[in-house]
């Protein structure tokens, strides 16, 4: 499937967008397209989670809330298919 004839509620269609945001969603279709935004999501928020670590005094209610949802999406990852819903008329 071609991502640049996606049409969706949340996305306006690809061509009206700027050329950076054709990429943005066009990096977001492909993840969701090849079955691992939620592997994707989880990597992001682990460079976000070492980011915090790094810093003199780790804020503990970012981390926790991080871990949290690396861990939640690990099980979504594990358990669940992201699929493009069929188009509301």
């Amino acid at each position: 499937m071609d991502t640049n004839d996606q049409h969706s509620p949340i996305f306006p269609p690809i061509h009206f967008l700027e050329a950076a945001e054709k990429e943005k969603i066009n990096r977001l279709l492909f993840h969701v397209h090849s079955a691992d935004y939620f592997a994707y999501l989880s990597t992001v928020l682990g460079f976000i989670e070492e980011a915090l670590l790094e810093r003199t005094v780790a804020p503990e209610p970012e981390l926790r809330l991080v871990r949290q949802m690396r861990s939640e999406l690990a099980y979504l990852n594990d358990t669940f298919l992201l699929q493009e819903k069929p188009p509301q008329n």
